[in-house]
């Protein structure tokens, strides 16, 4: 693990100095990019493969003397689950580069950045004592905050000395190289905040103390999609989550939503980007629902809060149970009730900023409040209607000699048996038939209550369960003899 900062005192000082004439030829740079150059995405071997490879040639980039850290690859123990950072954690505003030469040095200050940040938060996670990883990354940011300084004195003499209008390429690399070391400012602060605390700040701080002059009136930022991703899969990811966080990371996500894609896009790269977010809040919302209704999920993980086939059985479930809280009591308002105090625990979804655009999220938590509106409407539809008294034309009730509790426990047992034997969806459907089906012993017809049918049916009592044992060895007998 190299935390390795010689590839931008190269640009500024060595051998991987633009200006240089053996840089000057555009063709050189034609065969070092290779895909994998550009895009090394696989893992953090795949980043250092691709940047060795392309910086073959410039022998003293590549030596190790100016790593602020290594360490032997067999003595790296790391406490925790480490994370791969393979994109950048915050997209900078940059033109487009316009040659060869230019885009080598641009694919190369990019992707640099994205292999320290992703070594350094390696590093975080190694087993080591919390002052020793404070030394190296107050090392780190000390050596970034600098080359921003040293890289602002480049350009004014890269100026002086006209190297910038025989190419100005040259002033291109730079001012990538300058808003570069600015987004790794930024990603070490938001990552590693409270080991650099005191040597970092936020984008106006960086121009006002480091760079000492006056900021841009437009940000160099362009969006921090990455960083809010990579924040929120890890926080999912870990082993245990509360409410009131997931919450706070609800809220996070939808500022960055509500800040860089609150309007409709037709770029296909921000349309990507402000998938991604969406993505990211969906898992959140999805994750809230199971804390919710302490749904127990094992091995909780990111994209398993985005599979359909995970969680339809869940929201199923749920919905159902709901929904037979509904089907209890017989009078309209009191249904409403019980709709009202659920869309209540879905409260979170009311956001104070504009959500049209949110409108093909589809979280669970989502589905549900649909459904119970619906519900909702249904049941204000008919609030003048009492369902108790609705009658169906029907046969007389079957009179029985078995009490409330027998006949509960009856139903149970056949309701119970695998695979099922009646396409009842719902236990108070269940209920209801047997109220309008049957009399007991000291009942008339309408009289069995459905309450009482439900207490008995989940707590059945000691009679019940003592009658049933002793016809069951008789229905055997009878069984065999069949």
């Amino acid at each position: 693990m190299k935390l390795d900062l010689s590839t931008y005192h190269s640009i500024l000082y060595n051998d991987l100095r633009p200006w240089l004439d053996s840089n000057k030829d555009d063709n050189r740079f034609r065969a070092k990019l290779t895909p994998n150059f550009k895009n090394p995405t696989e893992s953090s071997i795949d980043f250092d493969n691709a940047i060795n490879k392309a910086l073959i040639d410039y022998k003293s980039t590549l030596n190790e003397e100016e790593y602020l850290f290594e360490l032997a690859d067999d003595q790296v123990q790391f406490n925790g689950v480490v994370d791969e950072i393979l994109y950048p954690l915050i997209e900078v505003i940059a033109d487009e580069p316009t040659n060869n030469k230019a885009t080598f040095y641009y694919y190369l200050i990019k992707n640099e950045a994205t292999r320290l940040i992703n070594n350094l938060y390696k590093f975080s996670y190694l087993n080591i004592s919390e002052s020793e990883k404070k030394n190296v990354f107050i090392g780190a940011i000390k050596g970034i905050n600098s080359l921003i300084q040293r890289t602002e004195q480049q350009k004014i003499q890269v100026s002086k000395n006209g190297n910038h209008s025989q190419d100005p390429n040259n002033t291109f690399i730079l001012h990538f190289l300058g808003i570069t070391l600015i987004r790794l400012h930024l990603e070490v602060k938001e990552l590693f905040e409270k080991y650099v605390t005191g040597n970092v700040y936020d984008e106006a701080g960086i121009y006002s103390t480091i760079i000492k002059k006056k900021q841009p009136t437009e940000s160099h930022i362009k969006d921090i999609v990455g960083l809010n991703h990579f924040k929120v899969s890890t926080y999912i990811n870990q082993p245990k989550h509360k409410k009131e966080i997931t919450l706070e990371w609800i809220l996070y996500t939808l500022e960055n939503y509500s800040k860089y894609f609150q309007n409709d896009t037709t770029s296909k790269e921000e349309a990507k980007r402000k998938k991604i977010l969406l993505d990211d809040l969906q898992a959140l919302e999805n994750l809230i629902f199971l804390q919710h209704y302490k749904i127990k999920l094992e091995n909780i993980t990111y994209p398993k809060l985005l599979e359909a086939e995970e969680l339809e059985p869940i929201f199923n479930d749920t919905f159902q149970d709901i929904t037979e809280a509904v089907e209890v009591p017989t009078i309209a308002s009191k249904k409403l009730v019980v709709i009202n105090k659920e869309l209540q625990k879905l409260d979170f979804l009311k956001y104070d900023i504009d959500t049209q655009n949110l409108s093909n999220l589809q979280s669970k938590p989502r589905q549900l409040q649909d459904a119970l509106i619906g519900l909702k409407s249904f049941v204000n539809a008919n609030l003048s209607i009492d369902f108790s008294k609705i009658t169906e034309p029907k046969a007389p009730p079957i009179k029985t000699n078995l009490s409330v509790g027998d006949l509960a426990l009856l139903f149970r047992m056949l309701f119970e048996l695998k695979p099922d034997i009646f396409e009842v969806k719902t236990k108070a459907e269940l209920f209801r038939f047997i109220s309008s089906n049957f009399t007991t012993k000291k009942s008339k017809e309408g009289e069995i209550s459905i309450d009482t049918i439900t207490k008995k049916f989940n707590d059945p009592d000691t009679k019940s369960k003592e009658l049933w044992a002793t016809h069951l060895h008789t229905l055997i007998a009878l069984l065999k003899k069949v």
